[in-house]
């Protein structure tokens, strides 16, 4: 018995067996995720858990000091300074020496952000 062509199986794929040519885009590839501190990248920083910071003391000392933008204004609030043209709270950017002789702060530690391995864009210094 001979067999006609139509009676051997293709393998040449059809119309609904063709694969999609496009592609997926793959995720960029983070160097730094899970690294511990001896095992960080070259182009990577490695943070503390906690960070020294200096905070208002009670609730009612924190005040948004970046509202005024005018210097009468940003010393009628005692917690207020008013230094190069921009109102800051009395505690921001204060060491902890300083932290402490200023009536309205306190020196505490707090969750890092930038915490573990991380990429020298997260802020932190080498």
């Amino acid at each position: 018995p001979s067999l006609s062509l139509s009676d051997v199986p293709s393998y040449i794929p059809t119309k609904e067996t063709v694969a999609p040519t496009t592609i997926a885009p793959t995720a960029l590839k983070d160097p730094c995720v899970n690294q511990w501190k001896k095992n960080c990248p070259e182009q990577c920083v490695f943070g503390k858990k906690k960070i020294k910071s200096c905070l208002p003391k009670l609730d009612k000392h924190k005040h948004n000091c970046s509202q005024y933008t005018e210097r009468k204004p940003c010393r009628d609030v005692d917690a207020c300074k008013f230094a190069n043209d921009k109102c800051f709270h009395t505690c921001d950017g204060l060491a902890k020496s300083k932290c402490k002789k200023e009536k309205f702060c306190k020196p505490i530690k707090v969750p890092n952000p930038c915490a573990g391995c991380q990429l020298v864009t997260c802020g932190l210094r080498r």
